[in-house]
């Protein structure tokens, strides 16, 4: 816990605190951010594509109330580009894949009106290659049993390994506002 001391006056020096903390705000998201940045990177995740490093972003908002407040984490939800992320913190238990079927469109396939690919139609069968590469097999499926994931705590490690420093350059910075 953070505790402020009073100068000779017995007055709080109002503004250079606010810009420390400002400056330490700043610094404590791109520490994060830099964190985060390693463990998909390869210290807890090796992302195969990038796409994980891609999304990764920080905001900062200023609220009407005058508070900053920043977040750290990957764009994109249900769907975006880090849609595995949640489950790569989390982890999974095993479960069934089972081939999507779109219905969304049916409406659509009106005479005269264009269709997009397999819009419209109901896939019966998964479809992945077995062995990878050029020389790998075409596999179709009803049903894949997945064996599940064990959790990798991407954002979770990367608050644990930062979380010490950033508390303590807060102190510091506050303590230079403070006394000088």
């Amino acid at each position: 816990m953070l505790a402020f001391q009073y100068d000779q006056r017995g007055e709080i020096p109002v503004e250079p605190v606010k810009r420390a903390i400002l400056d330490a705000h700043q610094r404590g998201v791109i520490r994060l951010l830099n964190e985060l940045t390693m463990n998909v990177s390869g210290r807890v995740v090796q992302a195969r594509l990038g796409r994980l490093r891609a999304a990764l972003e920080a905001k900062t908002v200023q609220s009407q109330a005058g508070e900053t407040v920043s977040t750290v984490g990957f764009k994109g939800g249900k769907g975006g580009r880090a849609f595995v992320a949640r489950f790569l913190e989390r982890g999974t238990k095993a479960h069934d894949i089972l081939p999507f079927k779109r219905t969304r469109g049916r409406r659509h396939l009106r005479a005269g009106q264009g269709r997009g690919k397999n819009f419209g139609k109901v896939k019966r069968a998964l479809s992945f290659v077995v062995g990878g590469g050029t020389g790998g097999a075409r596999v179709f499926a009803a049903r894949v049993r997945h064996p599940g994931i064990t959790a990798r705590p991407i954002l979770g490690s990367a608050v644990q390994n930062a979380g010490p420093a950033i508390v303590e350059d807060f102190r510091t910075s506050i303590d230079k506002a403070l006394h000088g």
